[in-house]
Parts: structure tokens; sequence; C-alpha cells
């Protein structure tokens, strides 16, 4: 089963794997499938290649952050993965994820938003935001300096797999579509290593 080589990109001080995999299409589909079939409660549980695939991207790109951290052998971690549905003006609050070493998300569907009478044009549907940890490191930051905004925002496509360390905040902007979009949380702990 190919898995995605995978690039490490910096968020501040932070790591931050953003990552389209390869040859999604089918194997979102199928996740999505499972989603509308009810399976949503036990699909990392679920014994399927789509599954499986997401998987092992999965592990392999928390294996990758880990290396650039400097685990000089592949630590054992365990994964829980949830999924979210989210319907037309739902959101997330701003959070970051207390108890997991890294957290992610695998974007099964992301439908296009829709223009909604008297919205802002600036809210940014269909993405995430990250949140500078470092409360108030930006204040003092002058025009050039890499730490001069205090967020990064990602648009949420289709076959996107995202992973960063699990204390860093982040908010999921309201969805502006009547389709739902269809996304795989997971969160990941350090069992040995």
């Amino acid at each position: 089963m190919p898995v995605a080589q995978f690039d490490i990109g910096s968020l501040w001080v932070n790591t931050l794997l953003v990552q389209p995999l390869e040859d999604h299409a089918q194997h979102s589909a199928r996740l999505g499938a499972l989603v509308d079939a009810g399976k949503a409660e036990t699909l990392f549980e679920a014994d399927d290649p789509a599954v499986n695939w997401l998987k092992a991207n999965v592990i392999h790109g928390i294996s990758a952050l880990l290396g650039n951290a400097g685990f000089t052998s592949a630590p054992q971690v365990a994964v829980t993965a949830r999924v979210e549905a989210q319907t037309l003006g739902a959101f997330a609050p701003m959070r970051n994820q207390p108890g997991a070493y890294l957290t992610g998300v695998y974007v099964v569907r992301a439908p296009a938003g829709q223009p909604v009478l008297g919205a802002r044009d600036d809210g940014c549907p269909g993405s995430i935001s990250f949140y500078d940890p470092r409360v108030g490191m930006n204040m003092n930051a002058i025009r050039k300096d890499p730490y001069v905004l205090y967020h990064h925002t990602i648009k949420f496509e289709p076959g996107l797999l995202i992973i960063w360390p699990g204390y860093v905040p982040y908010f999921v902007h309201p969805h502006l579509s009547d389709e739902p979009a269809v996304r795989i949380w997971m969160d990941a702990r350090v069992v040995a290593g």
C-alpha cells in the first residue's frame, strides 16, 4: 500500500504537516460512503482498504513529524479518530487537543461554499486557522519578521492531511454549503519510544 512522501513545514516554532495525499479520490469516496452508511462511530476499526490506506498515511505522517522532532526510532503511538460531518452554518470554536501529542484532520469532502445573503466576505468558509500558542510573542514583531502574523489559515480540500502539535490552538470556520463537509479528526498519543 503506497504512502505519501511528506514535507514537514514550520508554523512559528512548531512543526506542521500539510499534505495533499495522492490517489485520494477513490479512497475518499469509499470513506464518504462508509460515513453515509452510518459507520462513523467505528470507522477506524473497520477492516476496509480505504480505512487501511488512511491509517497507513496517518502513521507515516506522525512518524515523519516525530522524526523531525528528534525521535531516533519509530515510537509507538495510539491514534484515536472521530468523524465530523459539518452542516450549513456549523463551526468549531477555538480549541486545542489536551492529552494529544499530535492532532490532525483528513478531509474526505469539502464542498464549495455558497454566498450567504448578508454574510461577510472575509470569513474563510471551509478553512481551518491556527493561532500562535506563545501568547504575546508577535507583539514586538516588525515588518518581514516571520512571527508578525499570529494566525495561519489553510483551506480544506478533499484528500488533504494536516497534522500538528496538540497544544496549538485552532478554529474551524463556519461551513457555508448545503452539502455536508466530512472530515476525520485524529489524536495521537506517544505510548512508548
